[in-house]
């Protein structure tokens, strides 16, 4: 029993390894699985904005206010407006919309939810595919990818054009991802029922992978009232996450990683990023990889973790990171860190990417931000 309420035990299959517990969710999992663990339980953080993403593959920014007025709601000019029935666009996600918090707003039962036009997405749960922004005609590879809210926004930024490979290691997971992408327009998702660790790095299969979106498993302690906390679950989360950096960095082509948890806690991020860093120091500069600032228009950065070693290191990882922090960004408590390749610089984003980004910063620059 925890908190008073019973917990179901049970045995899952992790990379391999069998563990007796509730397994760690990913953020875009837990508000429907969490609940169902603790027996009905709602153990999300309360009085969050609603974000809701256009999915610019089956709709643009125009037809979704029009549909969203048809619903009953307007587009204001800002979060100032007190309106129940109102939304505004996000300062720093393109395509983002922002809904007054749950009993407020019902977003769930729009029309554009039931089609795929929109997500319904948290704000930091766009970060990742926003800082990896592979350009249209990449190869990705989302490692962990189901349910795929990240996989779906990929296929935006790309454009439907390229490829991008989803592993998920659940079969039930990896069956809904599919759906979901089917139901999102986002044609060029390919739903692989594997574990991202099983795919080799020289299979000839993934020569043209360029880049790499990871979002593993971990505590969840960033958006759930009911976090994992036990060192020992905590501890075999971090050698995951890990082994899922360093198995991406062994793809020859790869030039951009990037990595992401719903996790507020410094091990399963920046000592995770340092530990990555420190562990192929040694390669040859053709296979290293470097960190690099991750959404740098973004105001806060990463911890400076007195258990990295080197005043160096522990200041390029606080101020290449990037964190949201509960309640006062707005979203849940995320963390996001981008990888290039030394030798090899990656391809720039998309044109309309750019522009959006460049908006939205001169928009900031006049409300003083």
């Amino acid at each position: 029993r925890r908190g008073g309420v019973t917990v179901l035990t049970f045995t899952q299959q992790r990379h391999g390894q069998t563990s007796r517990r509730p397994p760690a969710l990913r953020c875009e999992e837990a508000p429907t699985l969490r609940p169902c663990l603790m027996q009905g339980e709602d153990t999300r953080l309360p009085g969050l904005p609603r974000y809701v993403r256009i999915n610019t593959l089956k709709l643009g920014a125009k037809a979704a206010d029009r549909a969203l007025l048809e619903s009953g709601y307007r587009r204001a000019a800002d979060a100032a407006d007190a309106g129940k029935r109102s939304y505004h666009c996000d300062e720093d996600v393109p395509d983002l919309l922002v809904f007054k918090p749950k009993g407020k707003s019902d977003i769930s039962r729009l029309p554009l939810v039931a089609t795929g036009e929109v997500v319904v997405q948290q704000k930091a749960s766009c970060f990742p595919a926003l800082a990896l922004a592979p350009p249209p005609g990449a190869v990705v590879i989302d490692g962990c990818a189901a349910p795929g809210n990240k996989t779906s926004h990929l296929a935006m930024l790309m454009e439907n054009r390229g490829r991008v490979l989803a592993f998920d290691m659940n079969e039930r997971r990896c069956a809904l991802l599919r759906e979901r992408m089917a139901l999102k327009g986002a044609s060029i998702v390919s739903a692989r029922h594997a574990s991202f660790l099983s795919a080799a790095p020289a299979d000839p299969e993934y020569a043209g992978v360029t880049h790499v979106l990871l979002d593993p498993s971990c505590s969840s302690s960033g958006m759930s009232l009911d976090p994992i906390t036990e060192p020992a679950a905590l501890a075999e989360l971090a050698s995951n996450q890990r082994a899922l950096l360093l198995h991406a960095m062994a793809f020859p082509g790869v030039t951009a990683i990037v990595y992401s948890t719903c996790s507020v806690n410094e091990a399963e991020n920046e000592m995770v990023v340092a530990a990555v860093l420190q562990a192929q120091a040694d390669a040859p500069p053709e296979r290293r990889f470097r960190l690099v600032p991750a959404l740098p228009a973004w105001h806060r950065r990463g911890h400076r973790c007195a258990a990295i070693s080197g005043a160096a290191r522990r200041e390029e990882v606080a101020a290449c990171c990037v964190r949201t922090l509960y309640p006062d960004d707005g979203t849940i408590g995320f963390f996001v860190a981008r990888f290039e390749r030394e030798a090899a610089a990656p391809p720039p984003p998309s044109d309309a990417l750019l522009h959006k980004l460049k908006k939205l910063g001169r928009e900031r620059a006049k409300r003083g931000r």
